[in-house]
């Protein structure tokens, strides 16, 4: 079996917790959710069954996994609490910016003291053996700051521990160390940017204590003097490189050299909007980009001139071919300068040059048999 998982996410660690409790080899692999081999799960962790079948719900992976447990309903019961409840109300409380709700801390305040509650009677969260549901619940708590400050969870300190020193606990810390876990691994996840999109339901408080401490809801004041002189210390300044644009633009060893080209523009009528969009637009933005990136930069472009359209046209205004190519392309050149586009060079299909090069295209292709 596989375990897919991005970097840091704790419901990787309760899946790979599982498989060490039912003794199952599973091999880890980091990944995001655009890789390939999570196919069409855009949702981590996932676990993979030796049949390629896929399971990205980590309540049905741990079930799966730990097959036989007892008590079922009430082990089903902390598993969809802990997804449903302290999941989300970890992930608002531990936020920072917008993500940041003060309506978290009072909801987790309340979830805290309700788990330090039901441990008092158990030894563990459904009686005295250890299921599923305390290795959900740990591997939320695991991450460095989920319940910093927190007071009188002497019950929950002492699960918290008994179940750290367990050996396969330990043995999974070793693939997934406790230190890289982060609740912010959860925006990564999945397509909604972690648990973020779960609104948090305020009539679940049932307790006015406080078991959390209390932190400013202005984030700098959190920050302290040495987290301020260790990122100037590690702050490294950038001189930024003067770069000359060159007339003739030719790749230049030891550098990043980009050549840029759009769709030609058809030369048998005024161009319009659409052409500008649709044509060279977004080639000029990136080769504006390119440019400011300090890249070796070439955007050519021309327009095209061959075709029965254009004869149709020249016959249309009784000139030739080349008259009338002549003609739409001052107009076409003139436009899209006016526009500002900013072509290195703005040339023609129907030049000696770009005829030779086509050519020797062609026959390159033909002799070798390509044609």
């Amino acid at each position: 079996m596989i375990i897919y998982t991005n970097p840091g996410n704790p419901f990787g660690l309760k899946l790979l917790i599982c498989a060490k409790f039912a003794k199952k080899e599973v091999q880890v692999k980091t990944v995001s959710i655009n890789d390939a081999e999570i196919k069409d799960m855009k949702h981590l962790p996932i676990l993979q069954l030796p049949s390629g079948v896929q399971l990205f719900s980590t309540d049905v992976a741990a079930k799966y996994l730990l097959q036989g447990e007892t008590p079922v309903i009430q082990r089903d019961e902390w598993l969809e609490w802990s997804t449903t409840r302290l999941a989300p109300a970890l992930a608002h409380n531990m936020a920072v910016g917008s993500r940041q709700d003060p309506n978290a801390k009072p909801i987790l305040n309340s979830l805290v003291k309700f788990l330090d509650d039901n441990l008092s009677k158990n030894t563990f969260l459904t009686g005295e053996k250890l299921t599923s549901a305390d290795i959900s619940v740990w591997s939320l708590l695991a991450p460095d700051g989920t319940l910093k400050g927190a007071q009188n969870i002497d019950n929950l300190l002492r699960w918290y521990r008994a179940i750290k020193v367990m050996p396969e606990v330990t043995a999974a810390l070793e693939q997934l160390p406790l230190a890289e876990l982060s609740f912010a691994s959860l925006q990564h996840s999945n397509k909604f940017g972690g648990l973020h999109h779960i609104v948090l339901d305020p009539e679940i408080i049932d307790f006015e204590g406080q078991v959390l401490k209390d932190t400013s809801d202005n984030i700098a004041a959190t920050v302290q003097k040495e987290e301020i002189q260790a990122a100037k210390d590690l702050f490294v300044p950038v001189v930024e490189r003067e770069v000359v644009e060159e007339k003739i633009v030719l790749p230049k060893a030891g550098q990043k050299n980009n050549l840029i080209t759009s769709a030609l523009p058809y030369v048998n009528n005024v161009p319009h909007l659409g052409n500008i969009i649709g044509c060279v637009l977004s080639a000029d933005i990136f080769a504006r980009y390119s440019r400011l990136c300090g890249y070796n930069t070439l955007f050519i472009c021309g327009t095209d001139e061959y075709g029965t359209a254009t004869e149709t046209k020249a016959l249309a205004e009784k000139l030739t071919p080349k008259q009338i190519c002549d003609k739409y392309f001052e107009i076409h050149n003139s436009i899209y300068r006016w526009f500002g586009i900013g072509f290195d060079y703005f040339g023609r299909t129907t030049t000696a040059e770009q005829t030779q090069i086509v050519q020797e295209m062609f026959i390159e292709l033909y002799n070798g048999g390509f044609i």
